[in-house]
């Protein structure tokens, strides 16, 4: 593993920016002098992203006190040599954006970026993608709804062609929101969840865990440093039992579960709010799930399980 980067105490910039983990002793190398060619400039709020397809780490953006970068570097990790990247195309100086990896290609979502004195710096809502085959940033027309400007978000590639936009600020405001990015389409969407949320914050942690679920671990609500960690899975309905409905139709029945074979699945079809509104929605889920429930008067931590 590759620590690249980021300031320490007394928001000193570290003279050693680069680290390598040994995860069979977990001990530390100083890897700078590991690698040959121009090294990126100290930093913090940049992206660090590995092409396992070609073995490449992309670091972009960040920021140095009043000096703000929109670089592209590229660190080999078969020759361990850096190269710095002339793009061609135009992209913003980017600190705490989003990067994420789809077919080769760099996605760069949101961020802060500097505006002259004395306004204050400002958060972006704007897409930028970096095609590494090419050298050029480009932007794509992006429909659906957006999420608003921010920065110190998260993304997360789920099932190869969706990408989780996570909570991020945007001053005075902290978001705990939830956006989805169809690669496919290229259009936005607001995710309904269920369950216990995430309080707002920024700067936290993400990391994929499956094919339909991802973590989210600390941040910075504003106030104070969170502990917390919560895991999100896509795969689970919001409007199974969370979505209030009556006169709705409920029945179980052996449904194709694939290589498994059949299994029992409770169906939920339409109903409505008894105040004018009808759902003409379905709702599955699995009755061996439901069984393992740990059901309660209370909310449950499980979505769709309250």
């Amino acid at each position: 593993a590759l620590l690249i980067g980021g300031q320490g105490a007394r928001m000193h910039f570290c003279k050693d920016p680069m680290w390598k983990l040994c995860t069979e002793d977990l001990s530390w190398v100083a890897a700078e002098t590991l690698a040959e060619g121009p090294t990126p400039e100290a930093r913090i709020g940049h992206t660090a992203v590995f092409d396992p397809d070609s073995s490449r780490i992309f670091v972009f953006g960040g920021s140095k006190n009043n000096k703000w970068f929109n670089d592209m570097h590229i660190l080999d990790t078969h020759s361990w040599r850096w190269s710095t990247v002339q793009a061609q195309g135009k992209v913003p100086p980017l600190a705490y954006h989003s990067c994420s990896l789809f077919r080769g290609e760099l996605f760069v979502l949101g961020g802060v970026f500097p505006r002259p004195h004395p306004e204050p710096d400002g958060c972006s809502d704007a897409l930028y993608i970096f095609d590494p085959q090419l050298s050029i940033w480009y932007q794509p027309i992006v429909t659906g709804e957006k999420p608003p400007p921010r920065s110190g978000h998260s993304a997360c590639l789920m099932q190869e062609r969706k990408i989780y936009v996570f909570g991020g600020w945007d001053t005075p405001v902290c978001y705990n929101d939830m956006y989805m990015l169809d690669l496919g389409l290229m259009e936005f969407s607001a995710v309904k969840t269920c369950g216990q949320a995430p309080s707002p914050r920024s700067w936290h942690g993400s990391v994929v865990l499956s094919d339909t679920k991802f973590l989210i671990h600390g941040g910075y609500n504003g106030n104070n440093a969170l502990t917390d960690a919560f895991v999100f899975d896509i795969g689970k309905k919001d409007t199974l039992l969370t979505l209030p409905r009556a006169g709705h139709s409920i029945i179980t029945m052996e449904t194709s579960q694939g290589q498994s074979g059949a299994a029992r699945t409770l169906l939920v079809f339409g109903g409505g709010d008894n105040e004018g509104t009808f759902y003409s929605d379905l709702s599955s889920v699995s009755v061996d799930r439901l069984l393992r429930a740990p059901w309660t008067t209370e909310s449950s931590h499980k979505p769709g399980l309250q």
